[in-house]
C-alpha cells in the first residue's frame, strides 16, 4: 500500500514566513552595507579633499608666497677680478631669476632657481675657469663663487689689433688695456715662472717670462669648435710632462690651414721649432718627440728642426746640414 504526503497549510505558512524574514533580512544587509559604502565614499572624498587642500596650502606658501623668494646674490671671487664684474655676474643671475618656471611661476623662488643653468652658462663663459653655486634659506640667497680663467698663451689674429688671449680650454679671451695693465702690475697673470716650464737658462736671469705667443694665421673663425679644440690640443702639447722633462719650453706657435688640415709650427726658447699638424694624432706625436729627443737629439743645440707630421717617420734637421 502506497503512502501520499500531503503539504499541510501549516508548513506552506512556515515556510512563507520564514522566506518573508529571509528576504526582509537580506534587504536589511543590502541596506547596511550601501550605507557602509556611502559612508566610506564620503570618508574617502572629505580626506582626500583635505589632503588636496593642505598640499595646495603647502604649494601655495613654498611657490607663491614671497617668504621663500631669493633676496639676495653674494658673488666672491678667488683672486681680485680682472675678467668679469661682480655687477656684470649678479646681472646674470638676476636675468636667470627674472625667467618663468612652469609657465607661470617665478624662478626668483629659493626651490626653482636652477643652478644647474647657472653653472652651464658659466661654463661656456672662456673668462670662467670654474664656478661653486649654493643655495641658502632663510633668507634665500644664492652665493656663488667664481675663479677667473688665466691667460695661457697670448693670441695674435692677422689684421686685428685687439688684445686675445687663450684660457686652458683654448677659449678665446678677450682683455681691455685696463685689464691687461692690472694683470701685468698686480697679479702677474700674463707671465708664467721657472715652475711653469719655462728654460731660464737661456733667458739669462729673468724670473718671469712673457706668455707663448698663438700666431693665427687661418681664415678660420676663432668661436669654431674646430679651432678650439685645435687650440685646446696644442696647449695640452706645449703644456706636456715630455717638453718638461726635456727642459724644452715654447715661445712661438703659427698656425696655418690647407685643405682642412691645420700645420703648426713651435719655436723653442732655443731657437729650433717643432712642425706637427691636424692630421696625425697629437699623441703619437708628442711621445715620437719624446722618444727622439731622448735617444737621438740629447743635444739641442745642434737642432734646427724636427719635423713630426708624417706618422711614424720623424725628420729632423741639424744646424749646418
Amino acid at each position: 500500500m502506497a503512502y501520499q504526503y500531503k503539504r499541510t497549510p501549516k508548513l506552506d505558512k512556515r515556510k512563507l514566513g520564514l522566506s518573508r524574514i529571509n528576504r526582509a533580512s537580506r534587504r536589511t544587509s543590502s541596506r547596511e552595507s550601501y550605507n557602509r559604502r556611502r559612508r566610506t565614499r564620503v570618508k574617502f572624498f572629505v580626506f582626500s579633499f583635505l589632503i588636496v587642500l593642505f598640499l595646495g596650502l603647502v604649494a601655495y606658501f613654498l611657490f607663491l608666497t614671497s617668504f621663500f623668494e631669493i633676496r639676495d646674490v653674494e658673488i666672491t671671487f678667488d683672486d681680485q677680478p680682472y675678467l668679469i664684474s661682480e655687477t656684470e655676474m649678479k646681472s646674470i643671475v638676476y636675468t636667470l631669476m627674472n625667467k618663468k618656471c612652469l609657465y607661470f611661476l617665478s624662478c626668483s623662488n629659493f626651490f626653482l632657481f636652477n643652478l644647474n643653468r647657472l653653472i652651464d652658462i658659466a661654463r661656456q663663459d672662456s673668462r670662467i675657469a670654474s664656478l661653486i653655486v649654493s643655495k641658502r634659506l632663510l633668507p634665500a640667497k644664492i652665493e656663488v663663487k667664481i675663479k677667473e680663467s688665466q691667460p695661457k698663451v697670448q693670441l695674435v689674429v692677422l689684421g686685428s689689433g685687439r688684445n686675445y688671449y687663450l684660457n686652458s680650454r683654448g677659449q678665446m679671451i678677450i682683455l681691455q688695456q685696463d685689464s691687461i695693465t692690472g694683470l701685468e702690475g698686480q697679479y702677474d697673470k700674463l707671465f708664467t715662472t721657472p715652475d711653469n716650464n719655462i728654460n731660464t737658462n737661456n733667458v739669462g736671469k729673468q724670473e718671469k717670462m712673457p706668455l707663448p705667443i698663438f700666431l693665427d694665421k687661418t681664415p678660420t673663425n676663432l668661436n669654431d669648435p674646430s679651432i678650439i679644440k685645435l687650440f685646446k690640443d696644442i696647449l695640452d702639447f706645449i703644456g706636456s710632462d715630455i717638453l718638461a722633462q726635456n727642459n724644452t719650453s715654447i715661445k712661438l706657435v703659427e698656425i696655418s690651414e690647407g685643405g682642412g688640415i691645420f700645420d703648426v709650427k713651435m719655436t723653442t726658447l732655443e731657437g729650433w721649432y717643432i712642425l706637427i699638424n691636424s692630421e696625425a694624432d697629437f699623441n703619437k706625436q708628442l711621445n715620437s718627440l719624446g722618444l727622439i729627443l731622448k735617444e737621438k737629439l740629447t743635444n739641442r743645440e745642434e737642432i734646427k728642426y724636427i719635423n713630426l707630421q708624417f706618422g711614424e717617420k720623424i725628420f729632423y734637421k741639424l744646424i749646418g746640414e
